[in-house]
């Protein structure tokens, strides 16, 4: 009986990075497809079956020395298969082209080779032909005896390392052959004999014609019937499949081969797989760009890595240059309010950290595809769509995609069935225009903090989702949206009653504290882009008054100087100075004072000075004069 070598992780992986580095390899075995006695040759001879060139001859392969170390500790190393055990037969017309091989995965990405590894058969006779007692295998290092497999007439079969689905990548299998036979990714060669031994076909893969590409599989793009054992030798009639596997991988395993590009020219060009102003199961979408002709998408499917998948059922026309919005609840009312052309319910999740989303032809033709990485590259949202900065640019890569700042209905951010994008004029134009450090009025000095901002743009300024920051505080904005040319009162405290009387549009609480005598205010977008930022201190020019708030004399002056900035002359509410909400005016004249000091006891007798002395204040006009925050002091230290 055979005995096959059990193969460790570890020699797995080293078979793996083995392969790897014969990408440009050539398996050059000596020809067998033909009516030989494979007892004629020597053990060096069948051994240049996995001796792979290195390009040059420069470098030499482990292999060029002896056996390949497959083995981990404890277990025997891989050997050439000894004579008796190498099948030989004679030929056989009947048999010849009976059964060919048509296509091949030796590289899967999505999975580990172990596992991933797999090869198609065709039937391309009219009666069914049980395969028990065939063989197959390099038959240099490995070949396996078929236990139990029956083709019918004209159908394929798929034999692979590993029969389970959820781990070889999704690939329905209809005969398990474990580790016994390696396909090695650098190059190697299947030889597939009857019972008899006779050869019914053999596919060297190794050669210079063929290409051998990661994670797709090879297929025979010739006719599937007597004629492919002869023509299935030249690599220059294979090409790497293109249909999508489950796990994420290209290939066609059990079905007819497709090599040819998707008709269609999708792109996707944004998603939503993070909302908060909805939960996840009503408020996930995606948009799709044509930048093709015009597409009818019943047929295509959506799916990840992972094995969800839906396939659009119903008719879905995609003008050329239009958009298409596919959302999991197609209910306005409830999923952020975006205007859904399909409704794929349940049948997927968009997961916060890592997923994917692959969208094939109805072909099975991978048409775009997308994977992000929990913020390692991609954005890392919430609340908001991640958008693709340019329709021409690459979205595979992170780095051309970018986090929305545009709310739409009483959502998220993004821009669903619109083209958004990731340039700067996408930033709201928006700035810091009167700040309130030392309030004296209030009951707590922080309660009585505030900061205000203007929009300056054309266009309604969101703020969802950014961060107010100070020196070493920040606050992420949770939803504040201010109209063009209005302002907003940010604050500690909204309540008008402990806070000075004014009217904040929206309360950041203690998160920030605004310092007297030198401080920063910024606002900064979700992915680091300063928006706005004021420094102030007396060193830099800025006014620095108890109970005055600070403001911008005019919006289209730099605030970052402070010759720009005077302190408030105008109460609010009877409290301290400043304008909330308002524009006030640095070219404003302190009015003069009309108050004479008309008495003074300075030296009372009937009473010490310390209880009798006073001043008397003379308002001669006819209008009140509120001295609250008024000095009085002498020409010296009091």
């Amino acid at each position: 009986m055979r005995t096959y070598t059990t193969i460790s992780l570890a020699a797995a992986l080293a078979v793996s990075t083995f392969g790897a580095a014969g990408g440009g390899s050539v398996f050059a075995a000596d020809p067998i497809d033909q009516a030989a006695d494979n007892s004629t040759l020597s053990d060096d001879q069948l051994a240049t079956a996995r001796r792979i060139s290195q390009g040059g001859g420069n470098t030499t392969s482990p292999d060029d020395l002896g056996p390949l170390p497959l083995a981990g500790i404890g277990e025997a190393a891989a050997t050439l298969l000894p004579e008796s055990e190498r099948p030989t037969g004679a030929e056989n017309a009947a048999v010849r082209g009976s059964v060919v091989i048509t296509e091949i995965l030796f590289n899967p990405a999505a999975v580990y080779d172990s596992r991933g590894e797999w090869f198609e058969v065709v039937n391309t006779t009219d009666s069914t032909i049980d395969l028990s007692g065939w063989t197959f295998g390099d038959e240099v290092y490995d070949v396996h005896t078929i236990s139990a497999l029956e083709i019918p007439a004209g159908e394929r079969a798929v034999l692979a390392r590993v029969a389970d689905s959820s781990r070889n990548g999704g690939v329905d299998v209809d005969y398990e052959f474990g580790d016994s036979v390696i396909l090695w990714n650098g190059g190697d060669r299947v030889v597939l004999r009857d019972a008899e031994g006779s050869i019914s076909d053999m596919v060297n893969y190794g050669e210079t014609s063929f290409s051998r590409p990661e994670g797709r599989s090879l297929s025979f793009a010739g006719n599937s019937d007597l004629s492919a054992e002869a023509t299935n030798d030249d690599g220059a009639n294979w090409c790497e499949a293109t249909q999508t596997l489950p796990a994420g991988d290209f290939g066609s395993p059990g079905a007819a081969s497709e090599c040819d590009s998707s008709q269609a020219s999708l792109v996707i060009t944004e998603i939503m797989n993070n909302p908060t102003a909805t939960s996840d199961s009503v408020g996930e979408w995606f948009e799709l760009l044509n930048t093709g002709g015009d597409v009818d998408l019943n047929g295509f499917s959506v799916q990840d890595d992972d094995g969800e998948k839906f396939t659009i059922n119903s008719t879905l026309k995609v003008a050329a240059g239009d958009t298409v919005v596919i959302a999991r609840n197609g209910d306005t009312s409830v999923n952020g309010g975006v205007v859904a052309d399909y409704d794929y319910e349940s049948q997927m999740l968009l997961h916060n950290t890592f997923d994917e989303l692959v969208v094939t032809d109805a072909e099975g033709i991978q048409v775009d595809a997308v994977r992000w990485d929990d913020g390692r590259t991609f954005p890392d949202p919430i609340g908001a769509s991640m958008q693709l900065a340019a329709v021409g640019a690459d979205n595979s890569d992170g780095a051309n995609w970018c986090l929305s700042t545009r709310r739409w209905a009483t959502g998220d951010l993004g821009t669903p069935g619109t083209q958004g994008d990731c340039s700067a004029s996408g930033i709201p134009t928006v700035v810091i225009t009167e700040i309130m450090f030392d309030p004296e009025l209030t009951a707590s000095e922080r309660d009585g903090e505030w900061f205000e901002v203007a929009n300056v743009g054309s266009e309604p300024a969101v703020l969802d989702g950014f961060s107010l920051r100070t020196r070493s505080q920040e606050h992420v904005v949770s939803e504040l949206t201010i109209a063009a040319g209005d302002r907003a009162v940010l604050a500690v405290n909204a309540d008008a009653e402990s806070n000075g009387g004014i009217t904040a549009d929206y309360a950041y609480g203690t998160d920030l504290a605004l310092y007297n005598t030198t401080g920063v205010v910024e606002i900064v977008t979700p992915d680091g882009t300063t928006v706005d930022s004021v420094e102030y201190s007396a060193s830099l020019g800025f006014p620095l008054e108890k109970a005055h708030s600070i403001e911008l004399g005019d919006t289209t002056t730099d605030n970052a100087l402070g010759a720009n900035w005077c302190s408030t002359i105008d109460r609010y509410n009877d409290e301290d100075f400043g304008t909330p909400g308002t524009a006030g005016d640095c070219d404003e004249p302190a009015p003069a004072s009309p108050l004479m000091i008309s008495e003074v006891m300075r030296n009372p007798a009937g009473v010490t000075d310390s209880l009798g002395e006073w001043i008397e204040i003379y308002n001669p006009t006819s209008d009140p004069v509120d001295l609250r925050n008024w000095s009085i002091s002498d020409e010296g230290s009091e």
